[in-house]
């Protein structure tokens, strides 16, 4: 059973963050298309409101795809402006180094219809 913690939050603000925490390793076979993520497994789903924060966890492998499919339920419940959190952890050569970026749905519309690569706001 995935685990669920939900908390209050009483904070004034309008729209939903949501953050997505994954584990995989990337297909360096396609680096410039989808499938460089296609080992990429989601484990930890969760957002924040005006009046909640809601955190769902996998915690075994039977977890994860539970999660993957109770995802698009979980977005279709959700309202208002969106800011997707993205976190890449990479190890290359060695080294360590962290990308993180807040990604708001307007911004991400902007740049698909400038042309850019960008992850997916629907």
């Amino acid at each position: 059973m995935i685990l669920e913690q939900v908390e209050e939050t009483g904070i004034d603000f309008e729209g939903t963050i949501i953050d997505i925490e994954s584990i995989g390793e990337f297909n360096q076979q396609f680096k410039y298309d989808s499938r460089h993520y296609k080992d990429i497994k989601q484990v930890i789903l969760g957002y924040i409101t005006k009046k909640k924060l809601h955190i769902y966890c996998a915690t075994c492998p039977e977890e994860i795809e539970e999660l993957k499919i109770k995802t698009p339920d979980i977005f279709s419940g959700l309202e208002g402006l969106f800011t997707l959190s993205i976190a890449i952890l990479k190890v290359e050569s060695g080294s360590i180094r962290w990308e993180c970026k807040l990604i708001s749905r307007e911004s991400c519309r902007g740049r698909l219809l400038r042309g850019r690569k960008t992850p997916s706001c629907n």
